[in-house]
């Protein structure tokens, strides 16, 4: 049975291997594991018997101690956000590796697959062009280029997609180049947006705040519950008419190093 304590499955990852370890060596113990995690035997305690809850930076430092593969880590703090959110009918949610993200990185990719969700959708290279205001030959490559990503099959001449809804491409604990590059064109986009799209027709707000660094992590993870919150609400599966695309970032305005006398 699972414990009321969000972390189940990262949890267990750590029972198993301090089991392992101490298979393979009977004077292991849960200390000598700790001293190797770098943290205190009675936090370990707590964690390994759900009495201390993991963080997502949590799973990313320890993760990395255990030389975790990135993308294991990507699971575990996954299915960590899916405990906490609390919601079975958010939609899925996927960290896409880098080598594969590269093949979709321009914007219009997944515009295209959200494209095919619209009335009136037509399986044209030029139809595609039109709506998303890209040249033939890009949308073209785009169409491959998801195929290759295997994130669209066509099936008796009917394209299908295979990304399964999922509406998340990157991690956001780990830099990556490939996501940068999509972040600038998608942020440019909406930059343009102000000028060439009807106010009637977006929404461009922000807000300015003091901020304490130290709630950061838990920040970040408000927004990615509002974000899969606001997909489930307002992602139409069958009857939209339009793609649109919702962006948010949170930077600091100040720079507390700067205003430090030297």
């Amino acid at each position: 049975m699972k414990l009321n304590t969000a972390g189940y499955d990262f949890r267990v990852f750590l029972r198993d291997e301090l089991k392992t370890r101490m298979e393979n060596n009977r004077s292991y113990s849960l200390r000598a594991f700790a001293k190797s995690l770098e943290i205190s035997p009675s936090n370990l305690s707590m964690i390994l018997n759900g009495r201390t809850p993991v963080s997502l930076k949590f799973i990313d430092n320890i993760g990395g101690k255990l030389s975790l593969e990135k993308e294991k880590i990507y699971e575990y703090q996954f299915a960590l956000l899916k405990e906490k959110n609390g919601d079975q009918n958010l939609n899925n949610f996927e960290y896409i590796e880098s080598s594969r993200f590269k093949i979709i990185k321009d914007w219009y990719h997944y515009a295209i697959l959200n494209l095919m969700r619209v009335k009136g959708f037509v399986q044209s290279a030029n139809w595609i062009s039109k709506r998303l205001q890209i040249s033939v030959n890009e949308a073209q490559m785009a169409i491959e280029n998801l195929q290759k990503a295997k994130f669209l099959k066509v099936v008796s001449g009917q394209w299908v997609d295979t990304s399964n809804l999922y509406t998340s491409h990157t991690n956001n604990k780990r830099a990556n180049k490939y996501a940068k590059e999509n972040q600038i064109q998608l942020f440019t986009k909406a930059f343009e947006a102000i000028n060439d799209v009807s106010f009637e027709d977006r929404n461009h707000t922000g807000v300015t705040i003091a901020f304490n660094t130290s709630d950061l992590e838990e920040a970040k993870e408000f927004i990615t519950k509002f974000r899969k919150q606001f997909i489930n609400k307002f992602d139409k599966k069958t009857s939209a008419d339009e793609v649109y695309h919702l962006s948010l970032a949170l930077f600091p305005l100040s720079n507390k190093k700067r205003g430090e006398k030297k």
